[in-house]
């Protein structure tokens, strides 16, 4: 029975000794990041050893019991690389190694990394790996991966936007004109307004300006304006000039023109006047003459008049 506890006593610290290098956190700076952004990336990790007391009995050459320390022959060693071509080819990483030493058990480190987004790069996820090396202080020995961890690097791109708009109004009625707006780009626009800027013969009856709110990525909204065209409107195609203004991820206002096309559609007016008539008899037939005018910008075709 004693020899297993002696066993159990010598494994217990000799595990304990060993300890592991165990992978934190990290976090990229800036949190959101686009196409042409330096880019900070930092990891924390730490030996994983935390109870290295309990089974240690290491006393200095007075006899005082002393911490465990980490075999000082150790040394680590952290890195980046893209985890795949468009990674490498998309960014650049300014330096992809770190020195880290000696770690103690149970103490936490950090590593930073600085790499440029270029300004061509697709609006994706791009991956690099993050690695802790162990190895000895003179580099003889092969080094020894201790930490592998993928680290997501999401890139969006700027807001862009489309525009679908009613194709046809009539001239002298009210209408609903509908606008829709998506954001077909990788970028958020916040605090988004749409205005138009109508002109004669087209009028918009309230508000012309709506909040749409913000407008993430592949975000689609249809806002509707009630409008007058004037009844002397000619019939032909106008253009109703929009505004998009948003806030960008650096607070900056952004503002997007745009010029929506629609035709003003008539009908004919016409109008019919008696001008003059013979005398009525009866069984005798009398003479009529009737002026039809038409007013309006279209033709009446297949015209018939009826006297009733």
């Amino acid at each position: 029975m004693k020899k297993v506890y002696a066993f159990l006593a010598v494994f217990l610290m000799a595990a304990a000794v060993a300890g592991q290098v165990k992978y934190d956190s990290h976090t990229i700076d800036p949190p959101y990041v686009e196409a042409g952004d330096d880019v900070d990336l930092t990891v924390k990790f730490h030996e994983g050893l935390t109870k290295r007391e309990i089974y240690s009995t290491q006393r200095d050459n007075q006899g005082a019991k002393v911490p465990l320390k980490s075999d000082s022959k150790v040394y680590y060693i952290s890195q980046i690389s893209p985890k795949n071509t468009a990674t490498g080819k998309y960014i650049l990483i300014k330096q992809d190694k770190r020195d880290i030493g000696n770690v103690f058990p149970g103490e936490t480190w950090s590593s930073s990394f600085g790499f440029h987004i270029k300004d061509d790069a697709p609006a994706t996820n791009y991956t690099l790996v993050f690695e802790v090396l162990k190895t000895d202080m003179d580099g003889v020995q092969t080094p020894e991966v201790v930490i592998s961890k993928d680290i997501t690097v999401k890139v969006s791109g700027e807001p862009k936007f489309t525009f679908i708009s009613d194709s046809e109004l009539s001239a002298g009625e009210k209408s609903q004109f509908t606008v829709t707006v998506a954001n077909i780009g990788g970028g958020i626009a916040s605090q988004s307004i749409v205005s138009l800027n109508t002109t004669y013969p087209i009028t918009v009856l309230k508000s012309a300006s709506t909040s749409i709110g913000d407008m993430k990525s592949s975000d689609t909204k249809t806002i509707s304006y009630e409008v007058y065209v004037d009844s002397r409107a000619e019939p032909k195609a106008y253009t109703i000039p929009l505004k998009l203004t948003y806030t960008d991820k650096s607070g900056t206002t952004q503002t997007v023109q745009e010029k929506l096309g629609v035709r003003v559609m008539t009908s004919p007016v016409v109008s019919a006047n008696l001008d003059s008539i013979g005398e009525l008899t009866g069984g005798k037939e009398a003479t009529a003459t009737v002026s039809v005018v038409n007013k309006g910008f279209v033709d009446a075709k297949f015209l018939s008049i009826d006297v009733l």
